[in-house]
């Protein structure tokens, strides 16, 4: 059993823990375990991950090794308010500078087919300054976002537990063409 403590001497204690530990150690201990570590991920963490695509940009519908390859990263807004498990991914950030128009385009237009849940996302963690605790790096990990949904203004609201189940628990995906 774990002693008495008060909720704000628990919140202190976890924010000492890198993201995958509290992540992967503390969410199933017990009620108020689980209260603190979403405070801090939804809170803290979050705001650190991106989410971002890459397709190719060549005329037809097969990739060949010469094709332009564009990306378009997403970075952490906001936690809905309506549903607070739900994150919206929405400054975005396009590559390569050199064919931004045509990226974006690509990228408007699948947003407005939509995603299937079988695309794979580019999803990485980005290291604070500050945090010497963090074990996690940068590492950029492809992983599928069943429940990921593509917003009105182009950018994604994703479960953002979901999010984090498939970034922590899974290893490094061999990176494939998601569109």
């Amino acid at each position: 059993m774990l002693p008495s403590l008060p909720t704000e001497i628990w919140l202190s204690i976890l924010q000492h823990l890198s993201p995958q530990d509290l992540y992967l150690n503390t969410l199933n201990v017990n009620k108020r375990l689980r209260s603190c570590s979403d405070d801090i991920l939804s809170n803290e963490s979050l705001r650190n991950f991106t989410v971002s695509m890459s397709f190719g940009l060549g005329a037809s519908t097969r990739a060949r090794w010469y094709d332009i390859r564009g990306s378009v990263t997403m970075s952490f807004t906001s936690v809905s308010k309506r549903n607070p498990q739900y994150a919206l991914f929405e400054k975005i950030s396009v590559l390569p500078d050199t064919c931004h128009r045509r990226v974006q385009d690509t990228w408007n237009r699948i947003c407005v087919a939509g995603v299937g849940s079988d695309v794979l996302w580019r999803v990485q963690l980005h290291r604070n300054a500050s945090d010497e605790s963090a074990t996690t790096g940068s590492d950029v990990r492809a992983v599928k976002l069943p429940s990921l949904v593509v917003s009105e203004d182009h950018g994604v609201w994703c479960d953002w537990r979901e999010l984090m189940g498939v970034y922590f628990k899974h290893g490094k995906v061999r990176e494939t063409s998601s569109v």
